[in-house]
């Protein structure tokens, strides 16, 4: 399977988004200090994603 295919598979949304916490980049997972990969966001990721979501629906 092609990667740019995994990485769409089971993505959560606020992937879109890159992540205030560990600095990944758009799509990319979050990952700890030690390089580790997370299976779900940061928190700081999710509520920046909500937040930007929310001022999409604002407007």
């Amino acid at each position: 399977m092609p990667d740019e295919l995994r990485n769409r598979i089971g993505a959560h949304p606020a992937r879109a988004i890159p992540c205030p916490h560990c600095r990944a980049p758009e799509r990319a997972p979050c990952t700890t200090r030690t390089g580790r990969t997370l299976q779900t966001p940061h928190p700081a990721r999710l509520d920046a994603y909500d937040a930007l979501d929310t001022q999409e629906n604002a407007t």
